[in-house]
């Protein structure tokens, strides 16, 4: 790609990096979402859809998990534990 074709919206210092990555990568095409489901019901003319795709749950969220949410949101600005320790260690414990 040549600094040439910057598409109107690259600088050239921009382009310089971009042309740094290799076509394999830039010639992916972006994940494009599905629509949401008052689009689809406003689309078609229909009502009380239930989308069973992009791990949308239409019962909601567990109460168990709110639950857990609202105990933890004091921590939400905090990484979890990559390593999964204390997880690891409930399940170490329940299977014995």
């Amino acid at each position: 790609m040549s600094v040439s074709k910057n598409f109107g919206f690259l600088s050239e210092r921009q382009m310089k990096i971009v042309e740094q990555v290799p076509e394999y990568i830039r010639s992916l095409i972006p994940y494009e979402p599905g629509k949401p489901i008052e689009e689809v019901e406003r689309e078609y003319g229909i009502s009380n859809s239930v989308k069973l795709a992009s791990n949308e749950n239409p019962l909601g969220p567990s109460p168990k998990a709110v639950a857990v949410i609202r105990q933890k949101l004091d921590q939400l600005n905090l990484y979890p534990d990559g390593d999964c320790f204390y997880l690891k260690s409930y399940f170490r414990q329940r299977l014995q």
